[in-house]
């Protein structure tokens, strides 16, 4: 496809050459035809350099002519350049006539170059609008296609940076649901541990309960029993000897000795 294209592109390319080549022939006899005939006109009614004559009015067509397509080019149309070509055609035309032998063939013939100038002028004047309209539409569908590649191009760093923001999501997923299971691991042993010191608070408290009983079992013993009291009393201080302890309450040392042994053991 592509070389298809090429060489059809180099046949219009060749195509144009040489049409350029015919409408500059063809400008070029027309004029020298008229610029004859108004040059023998100027010297028949003795117009000063009469050479210069023919080069004003198909001189000027041309320059007005050449206007016309200077507008072409920037896409606009000059209605006075068109205006004064128009007009120095028909000035031409008219003279050309008169020079012309009093024939109607002959005076046909005498029209037709600047007619033929202006005919060309008119043909390339529509080549280049064609030209300009084949540039523009070139311009505007390479426009569009940068405009897609560029549009192709956001659109894949979108889906790129789409991408790579799931990818952080399901990142960040991992790390919340990594996060929540440490946490519920955290309160589980908190909970455990928790549950490990009202354990040992409870244990404490029965074991305080138990020494508490203990002593308030000892201290009911010792108001009871004289013997007992003596010997906590030893115990405590209150006797220096045995034998102080042993005349209060009316029993030999041996007996204190043996129930304050007796005691120190309940009392750890």
């Amino acid at each position: 496809m592509a070389n298809h294209n090429h060489t059809q592109n180099s046949t219009v390319a060749k195509l144009d050459v040489i049409t350029n080549w015919l409408m500059a022939l063809i400008v070029a006899i027309p004029f020298i035809i008229s610029f004859g005939a108004l040059r023998d006109l100027a010297s028949q009614k003795a117009v000063a350099y009469p050479w210069l004559f023919p080069i004003m009015v198909d001189g000027g067509l041309i320059i007005f002519k050449a206007i016309v397509l200077r507008g072409s080019l920037h896409g606009r149309t000059d209605y006075y350049a068109w205006t004064m070509a128009a007009a120095a055609t028909a000035v031409s035309v008219t003279l050309n006539v008169l020079h012309a032998p009093a024939d109607n063939l002959a005076r046909l013939m005498a029209a037709l170059p600047p007619l033929m100038i202006l005919a060309a002028f008119v043909a390339v004047t529509r080549r280049v609008q064609e030209s300009a309209v084949v540039v523009n539409w070139q311009h505007e569908t390479e426009t569009a296609v940068q405009a897609r590649e560029e549009a192709e191009k956001t659109v894949q760093a979108a889906e790129s940076s789409l991408q790579a923001a799931e990818k952080r999501m399901q990142e960040l997923e991992k790390a919340v649901q990594a996060a929540e299971n440490n946490l519920k691991a955290v309160e589980t042993s908190l909970q455990a541990e928790k549950k490990q010191k009202e354990k040992w608070q409870a244990d404490a408290k029965a074991l305080q309960a138990q020494i508490q009983a203990m002593q308030d079992e000892l201290k009911a013993w010792q108001t009871i029993n004289p013997i007992g009291k003596a010997a906590a009393m030893y115990n405590a201080g209150e006797f220096p000897t045995l034998q102080d302890a042993a005349s209060v309450a009316g029993v030999s040392a041996s007996t204190i000795s043996r129930l304050a042994a007796s005691l120190n053991g309940v009392g750890k």
